[in-house]
């Protein structure tokens, strides 16, 4: 558990130096706009990604910071579905894992029939 943590908090610095060093090359960046449209454009775009990737590496950060509750609270390696515990080897392959991989595999399952595209044939596929 404790090499776990250990990965969860350098992750965790990682991801918040990353953060900081992409928000200054972005203030930095914006009075330097120079070029035609092509390459204003392409800087945009650019950005743009980053911010996206920024914005996943958001999401992971929300995860690490739960994880890491669940640790402090004793929690950590429990389903939040049913309650049994998580495998140690998900755990350690993917150890942001909140469910054991039965209930992991049913919400993936209910996630790809709700976000399915509705159809006629949709009432005679269940």
């Amino acid at each position: 558990m404790e090499e776990i943590r250990q990965k969860l908090e350098a992750r965790r610095a990682e991801i918040l130096k990353r953060k900081s060093d992409v928000v200054a090359n972005l203030i930095d960046d914006v009075p330097d706009r120079k070029g035609d449209s092509i390459d204003i454009s392409n800087d945009e775009q650019t950005e743009s990604t980053q911010l996206v990737f920024e914005g996943r590496l958001a999401d992971e950060l929300i995860e690490i910071d739960a994880a890491l509750l669940r640790i402090a609270d004793g929690e950590y390696g429990e389903c939040e579905e049913c309650g049994d515990d998580i495998p140690a080897g998900r755990l350690k392959i993917h150890p942001l894992a909140r469910h054991c991989v039965d209930c992991q595999e049913e919400l993936e399952v209910d996630a790809k029939r709700r976000y399915r595209r509705p159809g006629l044939m949709d009432e005679f596929a269940e």
